[in-house]
């Protein structure tokens, strides 16, 4: 819990996230869910069956890692997912009260920087660990301490950026569609901002074809990162070669 540690004003926070985002260039991508499925599938195949329910996110999270690993001077070393226990099942969580039941679930990934089977493997572990109920209790027991003295001291928490750790937050599950406007194929919805590192997964948006008309998102899901200045076109150029880019037998 390296992030609840540090506490700012609001002016101070306003200060802090105005200028750290000079410091990196935020990348939009989609993927085609077929295309994930293939890769997911893939690395099942060669992970341990313990491990078998890997999940197309954990897939999509490793691949991200390994592509920003392959031109990162400081390599990404550990995962920091947000993750829901809202449907856990755990006593204390409540499905139909508002909130943001989560928490952040660390994961330290393997030596090898671009393995991205022991990457998705890694990450599969651990959130299988960080739901089970005790783990949730505890988490939520130290995290809830922490908020209550940050608000009795009228403070908030400010979340550092760290060059070798990516966090990721998963919005795949929200169907952004169905608040259109009125609009249903030409909205796009994005969340704003971008932080170092900080990988947004999305439903994908409506997308516009050459001929000027838009497409339905069926069957796309759109990322969002923040990469080192000088980084971004690097990053496009590997996005571009595909999926089949790296190596699955690591």
């Amino acid at each position: 819990m390296y992030y609840f540690h540090e506490l700012c004003s609001k002016e101070e926070l306003r200060k802090k996230y105005s200028e750290r985002v000079h410091t990196s260039e935020r990348v939009n991508w989609f993927f085609a869910r077929q295309g994930l499925e293939t890769l997911c599938n893939s690395l099942r195949q060669r992970s341990p069956s313990a491990v078998s329910r890997l999940s197309i996110h954990d897939s999509l999270s490793a691949y991200i890692v390994t592509v920003m690993n392959r031109i990162l001077p400081n390599q990404i070393r550990k995962i920091k997912v947000t993750d829901s226990y809202r449907f856990s099942g755990a006593s204390f969580a409540c499905p139909d009260v508002a909130g943001n039941a989560v928490i952040d679930v660390l994961t330290a990934l393997p030596e090898n920087p671009t393995d991205i089977t022991g990457i998705a493997t890694s990450i599969r572990e651990t959130l299988t660990h960080y739901r089970q109920h005790e783990v949730i209790s505890t988490w939520m027991s130290a995290a809830s301490h922490l908020m209550l003295a940050a608000a009795k001291a009228g403070k908030s928490f400010y979340y550092p950026p760290s060059t070798e750790i990516m966090p990721v937050n998963s919005m795949a599950t929200i169907d952004w569609c169905s608040a259109h406007f009125g609009q249903p194929e030409s909205h796009r919805h994005h969340m704003s901002g971008h932080g170092l590192l900080y990988l947004r997964v999305f439903g994908a948006n409506p997308w516009r074809g050459d001929d000027g008309s838009w497409r339905a998102p069926e069957g796309r899901i759109d990322i969002s990162i923040g990469v080192p200045r000088g980084c971004r076109q690097k990053v496009l150029d590997i996005l571009a070669q595909g999926l089949d880019s790296i190596r699955t037998d690591g």
